[in-house]
């Protein structure tokens, strides 16, 4: 009888093509485990293939960050720098989406060269996409003239240890600050001001992250009068509305207006409102642009540049268009930085758009629930003619075949009266939100006193794709009441798979406050795991969730 013994093959005499198949199915844990059993699996478990591989299968197929690469691609980094890296992402990935995670490092950013007594109060917070996930800008208003309201906008370098302050531009009766959504663009921010009741200037600026003087930091670009309420800065394209809802696209090199894009107007509708039609926030792919309004969302097509010498700008009416069933109190829309693989095999690649609401109400509250909806690309753009059809199928989004957002979940979130509330959304699908619940009160009922951050991750399914033009119950979906079911709840699986990477029902408590009011506006840049919250007092609190990166 032949000794079973004998037949037993070492497990490191196996081929290294099968060794690196077996690494495939193991998890992160397994594979670190195996490193520590002989010389020959440690080897093996320092190879870069490896680590490029687990990378790929855990967080980038289903679209979720990988904090400290500082801007750096993935070729450049060695097999130790990717180990490191993908350990560092899966435990920033479990820490955000447990229950209540603990922070790594907390740190007070006070507003600097303020007169004593101004009563500094923060009235935004903004990471600045992209360039390496590095910078916090802060608008801090405070009180030096009675007549008049100043404005401190200052600008940190958050991977400093301790964060370090490198810019700063003072302001005085500011109408608007926007940040250009193109991190490639040398204009980064958009400051409008208003000189008068009916005339606002818009003057863009650049930063010099490299300053010597955090005085001179800030660079002016261009300077023009504008509409007095400004929506967004995409690129070289300045978005602003006025009373009249007419929203205008301004070219800053020129500051020529190019298009003016125009709402439906039924006089006879007694309906329509004009509210309804104020733009809150807008998006553009291409020659496409999304305005997002207090009850619509509207989709125009950018057509052919006019000349330069043309007088009037184009007047363009939307293509497509999706009324919501309320009027909206509060929105936030961002598109998704890393999509899911059906989406990035598409040439261009269109991302889909998360979207969260709290909707109005007759009191002078708003509601006590939040709503996240996915809006998806169209199926077949752009495989077909990339310019309009006349029945809405050709567009990128909202096209007539069922192309509404998508309710992903609703939420609740009290808040109350005279009680600052606020919502923000991460470039990986997380909702952030500021609202009144407290550790004494109800999941639907406001605390007679303090505040509480918390949040909500939705990833891709990448197994599911996107959903389908029809309800739960086999009915065409003409409307966003529809919720996606199994298709939020099943994401997950894989080699880590498991309840720490698996989309999950509950609430994430980030931070609670049980007896004080003092937040005030939130900040979120979930591809490096920051939190940042403008105060009443005027200092912001940054709270970091993963290991700095050495």
């Amino acid at each position: 009888m032949p000794n079973l013994a004998d037949e037993i093959v070492n497990f490191h005499a196996l081929p290294a093509d099968v060794l690196f198949q077996i690494c495939q199915d193991l998890s992160v844990a397994d594979i670190l485990a195996l490193r520590q059993t002989c010389r020959t699996l440690h080897n093996l478990t320092q190879e870069r293939s490896i680590w490029h591989d687990v990378l790929h299968t855990e967080l980038l197929s289903r679209g979720l960050p990988v904090p400290g690469l500082l801007g750096r691609p993935l070729a450049s980094l060695a097999a130790l720098e990717l180990e490191h890296v993908t350990t560092k992402a899966i435990s920033l990935c479990r820490t955000w989406r447990s229950a209540k995670p603990r922070h790594t490092q907390q740190f007070d950013l006070a507003p600097e060269d303020l007169p004593p007594d101004s009563r500094a109060r923060n009235i935004s917070v903004r990471f600045l996409p992209g360039r390496g996930n590095q910078w916090l800008l802060v608008t801090t208003l405070y009180n030096e003239h009675v007549a008049l309201k100043n404005y401190l906008i200052h600008c940190w370098d958050v991977t400093a240890n301790p964060p370090k302050c490198i810019a700063l531009l003072r302001s005085m009766s500011i109408a608007g600050l926007r940040v250009n959504t193109d991190p490639d663009h040398p204009a980064i921010l958009a400051l409008s001001c208003r000189e008068s009741e009916d005339m606002v200037t818009t003057s863009i600026y650049s930063i010099n992250f490299a300053a010597n003087d955090k005085y001179s930091a800030f660079i002016l670009l261009h300077e023009f009068p504008s509409s007095r309420k400004p929506v967004s800065l995409h690129g070289s394209t300045f978005v602003a509305t006025d009373s009249d809802n007419v929203v205008r696209l301004v070219d800053i090199d020129t500051q020529r207006i190019k298009y003016d894009l125009h709402v439906p107007s039924d006089p006879d509708n007694a309906t329509l409102y004009p509210g309804e039609q104020r733009c809150i926030d807008s998006l553009m792919f291409g020659n496409y642009i999304l305005t997002f309004c207090r009850q619509w969302i509207y989709v125009y097509f950018l057509q052919s540049e006019a000349p330069p010498d043309a007088l009037k700008p184009e007047h363009l009416e939307p293509v497509s268009s999706h009324k919501w069933q309320y009027k909206i109190d509060t929105l936030v829309v961002q598109p998704r930085a890393h999509a899911p693989p059906y989406v990035e095999s598409r040439a261009p690649a269109l991302p889909l758009i998360d979207i969260v609401i709290r909707f109005d109400t007759p009191f002078h509250w708003p509601s006590n629930i939040i709503h996240h909806y996915a809006l998806y690309p169209a199926r077949d753009y752009p495989t077909k003619d990339r310019t309009p059809s006349h029945d809405g199928l050709c567009v990128p989004y909202l096209c007539k075949c069922g192309g509404i957002p998508f309710m992903l979940r609703s939420i609740p979130s009290p808040v109350r009266l005279f009680t600052s509330h606020d919502i923000v959304l991460g470039r990986t699908g997380t909702a952030l939100w500021l609202d009144a619940q407290t550790a004494d009160s109800g999941p639907v009922e406001a605390g007679i006193r303090g505040q509480r951050i918390a949040g909500s991750c939705v990833a891709h399914n990448s197994q599911k794709g996107m959903p389908g033009t029809t309800s739960p119950e086999g009915r065409p979906r003409v409307n966003d009441w529809y919720g996606p079911g199994i298709i939020a709840e099943t994401w997950g699986g894989g080699r880590t798979g498991g309840a720490n990477m698996r989309f999950s029902s509950r609430i994430t408590e980030f931070v609670m406050h049980g007896d004080e009011d003092k937040w005030i506006t939130l900040a979120v840049d979930d591809e490096e795991g920051r939190i940042a919250i403008g105060t009443l007092t005027g200092q912001v609190s940054l709270y970091e969730y993963t290991p700095r990166i050495e």
